[in-house]
């Protein structure tokens, strides 16, 4: 429940008109203004936030990790708390890994909400990375919300990363056998006609010199039996 009350503070010569809302208990300031005479100077706080999505990796193949940075920057003129994150809007074949946060500044719930330790005060800059794995190829969408404590309005930033299959380095390619592919037998190598004429001729008749020379060897010791 939202409560819009005004009040009028006199402070020694000085009348201010405080207005501020209440929602939920909680009292928000929304301007004070100088009453007392006619040159009035009113302030009005004006809440804003910037979030800004950055893809760290435009292009990466499947199995790599995706990397996204996101900026919040208070745009406002006052100060913001309860400042959080939500990224829970990507596409199927992102998958989560982790996130980075070398500040120890984010509270994490673990789930897909962190919310900022400090005040976000105007013109204050934060960032927190976030990892993904990328499992399939495809143009993957993220989109990341945040709010902060003043409205239950958000903004929201999206950004895209091209996922490709791996390729294979060049002289790499193997193309394993299919199941159901046979192996050609090795066939014996033909030998020319004349090879087989000239061995076969070779191994009937032999070297005629060296059977002649055989056959002498062997009627030696027949002539010497003759003359005893």
């Amino acid at each position: 429940m939202c409560f819009l009350r005004k009040i009028t503070v006199v402070i020694a010569v000085a009348k201010i008109e405080i207005t501020f809302e209440i929602i939920e208990g909680n009292l928000k300031l929304w301007s004070l203004q100088n009453i007392s005479n006619a040159t009035n100077k009113t302030f009005v706080n004006d809440p804003d936030m910037t979030i800004i999505k950055i893809s760290n990796n435009k292009t990466v193949e499947v199995g790599e990790i995706v990397s996204f940075t996101i900026v919040l920057i208070n745009t406002g003129n006052c100060n913001l708390s309860d400042v959080y994150i939500r990224d829970n809007e990507y596409s199927e074949g992102l998958e989560y890994l982790s996130y980075v946060d070398n500040d120890g500044i984010w509270a994490f719930d673990g789930v897909d909400k962190w919310t900022y330790n400090g005040i976000l005060e105007p013109g204050q800059s934060i960032r927190l990375d976030i990892l993904f794995n990328a499992t399939t190829e495809g143009l993957k969408v993220n989109t990341a919300v945040a709010g902060h404590n003043w409205t239950n309005e958000t903004v929201n930033s999206t950004n895209t990363t091209n996922v490709t299959n791996k390729t294979t380095p060049p002289g790499n390619e193997t193309t394993p056998p299919g199941d159901n592919e046979t192996v050609p037998p090795v066939e014996n190598p033909k030998v020319p006609k004349e090879v087989k004429k000239i061995a076969s001729s070779n191994i009937k008749t032999g070297n005629p010199l060296l059977i002649l020379l055989i056959s002498l060897i062997l009627l030696v010791p027949f002539r010497n039996r003759n003359k005893k």
